[in-house]
């Protein structure tokens, strides 16, 4: 008698211990709804392709307002020398303006905008030096 009562009371703690580790291995896991918004958001988000823009803007006109481009080569001046400010960016079309660059997509780890600045760094100074970079495809004159 005394051993069934063993055989039991292991039976118990056995049973015990499986059902604790199922509940510990099954929280983090949840329910399958962080899954099913992720896949949702994942379907919902659009995908960025950059095209390219022509700045429509002079040396006094400001390179980082959207305002200032073009989809059509056109309506823009030539790359060409001397190097005076922007000519022509590669950059994803806004989500909430059609016909414009969108200046806060994601480059490299900065905006589009950052990259922008940084180009027109490099023509400013005693020494400068036009560099480009994988928004700012070219430079023209004022």
């Amino acid at each position: 008698m005394a051993s069934l009562k063993i055989k039991y009371a292991k039976g118990v703690v056995t049973l015990f211990a499986v059902c604790l580790i199922g509940t510990a291995t099954a929280a983090p896991n949840g329910n399958g709804d962080d899954k099913e918004k992720k896949e949702v958001k994942v379907e919902s988000e659009k995908a960025l392709v950059n095209q390219t823009w022509y700045f429509t803007g002079n040396f006094s006109n400001d390179a980082t307002d959207s305002r200032n481009y073009s989809s059509d080569p056109d309506d823009a001046q030539p790359c060409e020398l001397p190097f005076e400010t922007i000519c022509q960016i590669e950059a994803p079309e806004s989500p909430t303006t059609d016909g414009q660059p969108h200046m806060e997509a994601p480059v490299d780890g900065v905006t589009v905008q950052d990259q922008i600045i940084e180009a027109l760094s490099s023509l400013s100074g005693p020494n400068p030096n036009p560099t480009l970079n994988s928004t700012v495809t070219g430079f023209k004159a004022e």
